[in-house]
C-alpha cells in the first residue's frame, strides 16, 4: 500500500435541524436523517472505520454545540446540545465532515 501523508476527505455536509424538520444545504457522499430532537444519523455513501477516521462538527449557532459519535462504519449520530444545559437537545445550523487519517510519514 503505498504512503499517505495528507487525511482523505470521506464525506461532509451542511443541515439545519428546526423543531421536528431537517434541512440539508449539501451532503457529499452522505445523507442525513433526523432520529430525534437534536439528533441526526450521518450515513456515509464509503465505509470508515472508527480506528482509521477522525469526524469534525461545529455549530453555526450561538450557544449550542454538537458532538459526532461512531456508530458503524457508515452511520455517524450528530447530537446538538444547548451550551445552559448539554442534556437539552436543541435546533441549530451545522456543518460536519468525516476524514480518512493519513498514515506513512508522521
Amino acid at each position: 500500500m503505498p504512503a499517505r501523508t495528507n487525511p482523505t476527505l470521506i464525506a461532509c455536509g451542511r443541515f439545519t435541524i428546526a423543531g421536528a424538520a431537517l434541512t440539508t444545504q449539501f451532503a457529499r457522499n452522505c445523507t442525513f436523517a433526523r432520529t430525534g430532537a437534536g439528533e441526526i444519523n450521518m450515513t456515509l455513501g464509503e465505509a470508515v472505520d472508527q480506528n482509521e477516521s477522525f469526524m469534525v462538527v461545529q455549530s453555526e449557532t450561538e450557544d449550542v454545540v454538537a458532538f459526532v459519535a461512531h456508530t458503524s462504519d457508515t452511520v455517524k449520530v450528530i447530537r446538538a446540545r444547548t451550551t445552559t444545559a448539554a442534556t437539552t437537545p436543541t435546533d441549530g445550523d451545522f456543518e460536519v465532515a468525516i476524514y480518512r487519517a493519513a498514515y506513512g510519514n508522521k
